[in-house]
């Protein structure tokens, strides 16, 4: 049954019709009467607040005459008050502004006053200090007047002011004309300090561009007369055709004086004309340097008489020459003599790539801004001078050239073998004339001409003296192994004897290659110290990089000389090789047992290796040694695999390989510091599988079952492998799953 309180009045008599029982009827009644109380409590509330709204309502209507009068005498009040203020602000603002005026008044006619006494004060010290020579004071202060003439207006005394610049005009053309005398003064006496005196002078007397003008002019003076002198006395040696010529020293006096010049007046200029004087003096100097400068490296050239020997060089270079060494080839001119003009030029070149780097980085410091700098170095670097000297260097890169191929032609030509040496001459010779000639061409300081040098060396190395040397290791087989005693004559001979020339030729391979890491190493470690930038030493670096695959070639030469050594000393091992072909390898236990007391074919073997070896060993250098042992040890693996792979055993005679093949492994291992188990590794995994006890065993070595062992053997040639074993049957090999 709803409540009634859920409902409002008009379903009450739909609630009433719904009262079906006693106990809904009485239970609407007390709700009823529960609502009925809650109403009246309500009314009851409501109604005790009466008296208080009463109370409210009767102060509403009371009047409000009194407040509007109070509120309308304050007004008046405070209008009062603000006009009072507004008017004594207006006095005191008048006041202020009077004030203001005044004091403006004061400072300008304070500032009149202070003008008038600067510009009297100015014209009296310099009245003063022309009249004790003071011209530092007198021209400061008529810098200072003429700042002061800026600020003065008409209100000044014109006679004063006409009869002021009358005195100053006089005494500044007075002061202009002794400048110009004293520095002249000084100049003819090449008294330095006074030239630097009246050079300072020009900036307060507003002659800075023509201070600049007649500093700069002085230094390119005095340098352009010392120029002169030194090649006066040059031009006299050379006309006496005197070897004491020195183009090395003057040159070296000329960039000294520069240097000097630049260094030395770099701050007067930067004080004085600021950055754009000091690089306007540095082009200066920089021309007079490519008007002396060229005219002594000229003269260089004529008296040395270089295009006329360049051309004869080059006129001998067609192509066609004979080989190094070769008596038909005919040399030109002498290198003895080239060498004395490639050590001057090297000077000439040197000195002039230090004398670059000293001016650029004057120009650098100078120029305003990157790109104007990067304008200068190409000016500079495109000057009549440095076109000279590239002219010089394209003319050593030439001679250089020569030098090199006829002192390597004659130190092939010349060859010989000292006593107690395995390598002949012109391995040491060669390669010492390539280190000196490398890092003469480094010394030059030139990035081209080093590039282009080193370059030609390796084509030099690589091309005609690798023939010079691979032409000797023609046949050196059979020359070296002909002449070999036999075994029982070997003990006899003399280790200290005079070694093989084939021997000598390989040596003479390995060595070279060596050597061509060693000049390598040596040059990029010199290019590191005289090349500062980083993309100069990557240049050389890269030239350079062709030196490693000439090594490599030299290496391959005796590589391949010492392969066909090994392939025909197999010959001398045939009598033991023969040996294991005869040898059963299906033995009984008896035979096993004998077998291991007697290692017939593998004693017989060692012993002639050894004494091969012993014969051969005092004659080669290490590097070759090892490697004639390792191509050896190549060689008798792969005969002795051939031979077991045509031979039958059982598992008797698969232990007795095992215990052979340990043997060979064990004592040809003390014959060389190279590894050599790893040559026999395809003859131990032989023996491995040739000793099982029965085929399926292979299974615990093979697959993910081998472990550490890396197989040489794929499956079906493991799988031929067993079929060698006598004792394994066909079936139980074809069930095989490898």
């Amino acid at each position: 049954m709803p409540s009634i309180l859920e409902h409002g009045a008009t379903d009450l008599s739909d609630i009433c019709r719904q009262l079906t029982t006693l106990g809904d009827i009485n239970r609407l009644l007390h709700e009823v009467v529960a609502r009925e109380r809650s109403i009246d409590a309500e009314l009851e509330q409501q109604l005790s607040k009466r008296k208080d709204v009463e109370d409210s309502l009767m102060s509403l209507s009371t009047s409000t005459d009194e407040v509007l009068d109070l509120m309308r005498i304050d007004a008046e009040q405070l209008h009062n008050s603000v006009s009072s203020t507004a008017q004594l602000a207006e006095k005191v603002s008048s006041k202020v502004r009077e004030l203001d005026t005044a004091s403006n008044n004061v400072r300008e006619v304070l500032s009149r006053i202070n003008l008038v006494m600067d510009r009297s004060n100015c014209i009296e010290t310099v009245k003063l200090a022309m009249e004790s020579e003071d011209y530092e004071t007198a021209a400061q202060n008529i810098a200072t007047y003429s700042q002061l003439r800026i600020k003065a207006d008409q209100s000044m005394d014109e006679v004063q002011v006409r009869d002021q610049e009358a005195v100053l005009k006089n005494a500044q053309q007075e002061l202009v004309k002794i400048v110009r005398e004293k520095f002249r003064e000084a100049v003819s006496k090449r008294d330095h300090a006074s030239v630097v005196r009246f050079t300072k002078l020009h900036v307060p007397l507003a002659l800075t561009s023509e201070g600049l003008e007649a500093f700069t002019g002085y230094l390119c003076q005095l340098i352009a007369m010392r120029a002169a002198e030194d090649y006066s006395v040059l031009a006299d040696a050379v006309g006496q055709n005197s070897a004491s010529a020195d183009f090395v020293g003057v040159l070296t006096n000329l960039f000294k004086d520069i240097a000097i010049a630049a260094d030395d007046n770099s701050e007067l200029l930067k004080e004085c004309f600021g950055p754009e004087g000091l690089l306007h003096t540095v082009l200066q100097l920089q021309a007079q340097c490519d008007t002396a400068g060229s005219r002594v490296l000229t003269r260089y050239l004529e008296h040395r008489q270089l295009q006329r020997l360049v051309r004869e060089v080059s006129g001998s270079k067609r192509g066609t020459d004979p080989p190094l060494g070769s008596p038909d080839r005919v040399t030109v001119v002498d290198p003895r003599q080239v060498e004395v003009y490639l050590e001057e030029i090297v000077m000439l070149s040197q000195r002039s790539e230090e004398y670059n780097e000293f001016m650029l980085s004057r120009l650098r410091e100078a120029a305003a801004d990157p790109v104007g700098a990067a304008s200068h170095e190409n000016a500079f670097r495109g000057g009549q001078f440095n076109c000279t000297v590239r002219e010089v260097i394209g003319y050593y890169i030439t001679l250089e050239e020569y030098y090199v191929e006829e002192m390597v032609s004659k130190a092939v030509r010349l060859d010989e073998l000292a006593d107690g040496q395995l390598v002949s001459s012109m391995v040491d010779d060669t390669f010492f004339i390539m280190q000196k000639c490398a890092r003469r061409s480094l010394a030059t300081g030139s990035l081209q001409c080093s590039c282009a040098v080193l370059t030609e060396l390796n084509n030099i190395i690589s091309g005609a003296f690798r023939s010079a040397v691979g032409g000797r290791l023609s046949n050196c087989a059979q020359r070296l192994l002909s002449d070999m005693p036999a075994e029982a004559a070997i003990a006899d001979t003399d280790p200290s004897e005079r070694p093989h020339e084939a021997a000598v030729s390989m040596n003479c391979a390995e060595t070279s290659g060596s050597y061509v890491t060693k000049l390598r190493q040596d040059l990029e470690s010199v290019a590191l110290e005289l090349f500062p930038a980083s993309q100069d030493r990557e240049r050389i670096k890269s030239c350079l990089a062709d030196l490693a695959k000439t090594s490599s070639d030299f290496h391959n030469l005796a590589g391949r000389a010492l392969d066909s050594v090994a392939a025909a000393f197999l010959n001398r091992l045939r009598g033991p090789l023969d040996e294991v072909a005869q040898t059963n390898y299906q033995p009984s236990e008896a035979e096993y047992s004998a077998m291991e007391a007697e290692e017939l074919w593998t004693q017989r073997l060692l012993v002639t290796v050894e004494s091969s070896l012993y014969y051969l060993s005092p004659m080669l250098v290490p590097a070759n040694y090892d490697a004639l042992v390792v191509h050896l040890v190549e060689k008798v693996t792969a005969r002795l695999e051939a031979i077991f792979a045509k031979k039958r055993f059982n598992q008797l005679g698969g232990l007795q390989l095992d215990r052979d093949i340990r043997n060979l492994v064990s004592h040809l291992s003390e014959f060389t510091n190279r590894a050599v188990r790893d040559k026999f590794a395809r003859l131990t995994q032989m023996a491995t599988v040739l000793s099982l006890e029965t085929p399926n065993e292979i299974l615990d070595y093979w697959g993910d079952n081998s472990g550490p062992i890396t197989w040489r053997w794929n499956a079906a040639e493991v799988r031929r492998l067993l079929e060698l074993r006598v004792d394994f049957s066909q079936a139980s090999l074809n069930a095989l799953r490898l």
